[in-house]
């Protein structure tokens, strides 16, 4: 087999990610080809290799940092999604509870109004229930 096809196919042959046909072609063909073997194990000690240090704190902060600017939907997308989504029944229950505080407040404050109200014109007397014909009770 020529080494140009192989070549392409030995980095998935290290990771074992090359199909059953295709890691039998190479295997035939690293035991005949010296180059492509060194190919081979060049690829496989790049990858066994450690990486030289870690990322720092600060970068790992950073990146996570965008990444959550990037995922995390606005106010204003929440507030849509909540809106479009299906109505289970804490939404229903809510929005009716929303309504009679709602409704609680604008009579509590109109109760309010009318006993801060001034009295005008003169008071009814209840406790005489019959007035005499001389219009004196």
């Amino acid at each position: 087999m020529d080494c140009r096809l192989i070549q392409p196919h030995l980095v998935a042959y290290h990771f074992g990610t090359a199909g059953a046909e295709e890691r039998r072609d190479v295997d035939a063909h690293l035991v005949t080809c010296r180059a492509c073997l060194s190919a081979y194990l060049e690829i496989k000690r790049h990858a066994e290799v450690p990486g030289d240090e870690e990322p720092g704190d600060a970068l790992l902060a950073r990146l996570r940092t965008d990444v959550a600017r990037e995922i995390r939907p606005t106010a204003v997308a929440r507030v849509q999604r909540w809106f479009a989504g299906p109505v289970p029944r804490y939404r229903v229950a809510s929005a009716a509870a929303l309504v009679l505080i709602v409704a609680a407040i604008a009579a509590r404050e109109a109760t309010r109004e009318i006993a801060e109200a001034p009295e005008t014109g003169a008071r009814l007397d209840t406790a005489r229930t019959a007035l005499d014909h001389t219009g004196v009770y």
